[in-house]
């Protein structure tokens, strides 16, 4: 705030760098809102650049068909044909259990059912791997044999455990099982159906502690990291497996959220506790320290692409519809994707390009296949958006008199003064110029709210004129 000599007239500007700490009313700074769905801050403003539109393929941008059945897991199939072309595909896992296969690159692709091949479990988990010169993608689920598929062929091994995660590491298959004693094996070298137990084939390594269930496993920086609920670990896993040595490098009293952990670069985000950390592969850093606390992990799930962290989650219980967290690392800011049930995030870049596709838990789009965009519209109808500072006495308990408000945006949109919690409301037209309204309410605490139904959005920073009264 700027207060001009020999006057008590205050300009204050409203401006967009993100959600704001939560401190108390008196101290909330202008700078920063309270709350953000739909609305995105970019380079300090606000923006609508965020939206879900109907998925499209890698090769032509043509549209993806609807699945055959409701969508309950979504996975990517890198896969090249004997002559060396390209041949990638959506692999979908329907709400009965039958799995989907349909080509990325392939025009005018359609959805082929893989034969003879039924996942029965819940929260299947999905890796590729080369296996002596074929593309194989691997299918696991903690109430499912290891499957994999072959093309458009299935097979599975009878010989494997029933993995409740898995990741590709120095040649090896390592996957986590769970029960009273978890337990990470191990595939024997270059074979994933070979899990003969021996000191030149396959094995495993027992825990005997209090970590809890193995979430995850994720090979980064030349380890293998294992997630458990209230730890991390890291197994130096090459050559010969009596020179496997593991080391815990991270503890917690709050539960990791298996759901949420995703690459994002060079870190991996996870959440814990309802709060969100990153992980170099030696340091646990807490971010987005302003995100509200989510402790709900039922339905999550999480992907990374283009320089954004995204995750489904239910605010409260699993009854209130979905949102999406919008997390951006490299300037920690966060908002929110509200109206659709969107889940089952996918992250795929191949040929150049890269989309992170979306189910959804709803059942008028439960066939249908989204991905997330720039266009401020969900499946072609524009989100509300909604942005808010909420009321504060700006740093003084003293009566004020908002005399008038200047805002600059390029679409339209409604924006709402609030003084001791009344509201006085504005329509500002699309313009490239400062628009200014009279407002002339007095009271201790002021607050903003803009809303728009529009697709396109961007807004300045707002300045308000506010006159203080007494000493």
């Amino acid at each position: 705030m700027r207060l001009y000599p020999h006057t008590r007239t205050r300009f204050v500007q409203f401006g967009f760098k993100g959600i704001g700490p939560n401190t108390s009313a008196e101290n909330i700074d202008p700078a920063y809102g309270t709350y953000a769905q739909n609305f995105v801050f970019e380079n300090g403003c606000l923006t609508g650049n965020i939206g879900i539109d109907e998925a499209r393929d890698l090769a032509n941008d043509a549209l993806i068909p609807d699945a055959p059945l409701p969508v309950d897991g979504l996975y990517y199939y890198k896969f090249s044909t004997k002559e060396g072309e390209r041949d990638d595909r959506l692999i979908m896992k329907a709400i009965n259990g039958e799995v989907y296969s349909l080509s990325l690159f392939a025009e005018g692709s359609e959805w082929k059912k893989v034969p003879n091949l039924k996942l029965l479990g819940k929260n299947v988990q999905a890796v590729n791997y080369n296996f002596d010169g074929r593309d194989l993608l691997m299918l696991c689920s903690e109430d499912d044999p290891l499957f994999m598929i072959d093309d458009m062929t299935p097979l599975y091994s009878s010989s494997a455990p029933r993995f409740a995660c898995f990741e590709t590491h120095s040649e090896r298959l390592f996957g986590g099982v769970n029960g009273a004693r978890p337990k990470l094996w191990f595939s024997d070298d270059y074979d994933p159906f070979n899990w003969k137990v021996s000191a030149e084939e396959a094995g495993y390594i027992t825990f005997d502690d209090n970590f809890g269930d193995i979430l995850k496993v994720m090979s980064f920086l030349g380890y293998l990291y294992i997630f458990r609920e209230y730890g991390i670990f890291r197994l130096t896993a090459y050559g010969k497996q009596s020179e496997f040595t593991l080391k815990r490098v991270f503890v917690d009293t709050d539960r990791i959220y298996k759901n949420s952990i995703a690459f994002s670069g060079g870190k991996i985000i996870f959440m814990a506790g309802g709060k969100l950390y990153d992980f170099d592969g030696y340091t646990v850093r807490r971010i987005a320290k302003e995100l509200p606390q989510i402790n709900n992990s039922e339905d999550m799930s999480a992907a990374y692409l283009e320089g954004l962290y995204m995750l489904t989650f239910h605010m409260g219980d699993s009854r209130r519809p979905m949102r999406v967290l919008r997390y951006e690392p490299s300037t920690d800011l966060f908002s929110y994707v509200t109206g659709a049930e969107a889940s089952y995030l996918l992250a795929v870049k191949a040929g150049g390009k890269e989309r992170m596709y979306l189910g959804f838990r709803d059942e008028s789009n439960a066939c249908r296949i989204g991905m997330f965009s720039t266009s401020g519209k969900i499946l072609g109808t524009p989100t509300s958006k909604t942005y808010q500072y909420d009321e504060s006495t700006l740093g003084t308990f003293r009566q004020k008199t908002v005399e008038r408000v200047s805002v600059a945006s390029e679409e339209p949109m409604t924006l709402t003064v609030v003084v001791d919690t009344k509201e006085y409301s504005f329509d500002v037209r699309a313009s490239v110029f400062v628009q200014r309204f009279n407002v002339g309410a007095k009271g201790r605490k002021i607050g903003l709210i803009l809303r728009s139904d529009k697709a396109v959005a961007y807004v300045a920073p707002i300045t308000m004129e506010i006159e203080v009264h007494g000493n």
